[in-house]
């Protein structure tokens, strides 16, 4: 099973890659992150991809970041019971980068919508349960070049409220 959300998750990121606009305003990145989410007391791994729309709002463009987080040591002996859990989530963000004198800094926030999935299964019963919610985020990239380290809290609305940190990198793709 955690292949099959891995591989699905590989592929939505891939999909959304292929179907970016190729206008000379559109650079593509991804971002392979960590983070933690307070709420649930968990850490969790994802991949996003960043891209422009051609959509200009003041002296910036917006930034469509879909990503896919997912949590990997949830699950396991909870007060003597074998549990097997699992948790991922696919998000489809975007965020205003404001416009800054420094090029080593650039600030943002937006918002998107959240698709997460719960399973677990305990003594051969199990139970399953996808939210739709809303993600608050608001961020900062640091850097110009083509590896750009970035750092962002997420507030996720949905069937549970959660409050995540992470930070991971932009890897810019193409020229």
């Amino acid at each position: 099973m955690k292949g099959l959300t891995l591989g699905l998750g590989a592929l939505l990121v891939g999909m959304l890659t292929a179907a970016v606009p190729t206008t000379t305003q559109a650079q593509v990145a991804i971002g392979p992150y960590a983070g933690y989410n307070l709420d649930a007391e968990e850490f969790y791994f994802g991949t996003n991809v960043r891209f422009t729309i051609p959509a200009a709002i003041g002296n910036s463009f917006l930034v469509a970041n879909p990503g896919f987080d997912y949590y990997p040591f949830i699950g396991s002996d909870v007060e003597g019971l074998d549990v097997s859990a699992s948790y991922y989530a696919f998000n489809f963000d975007v965020f205003y980068p404001f416009v800054t004198s420094s090029e080593s800094l650039t600030p943002y926030v937006g918002a998107g919508l959240l698709i997460s999935r719960a399973s677990v299964e305990v003594l051969g019963m199990s139970q399953s349960d996808t939210d739709v919610g809303l993600n608050l985020k608001g961020g900062a990239m640091f850097g110009s070049g083509r590896v750009q380290p970035f750092g962002e809290g997420v507030l996720a609305i949905a069937g549970n409220t959660g409050l995540m940190l992470k930070g991971g990198v932009y890897i810019t793709l193409g020229r």
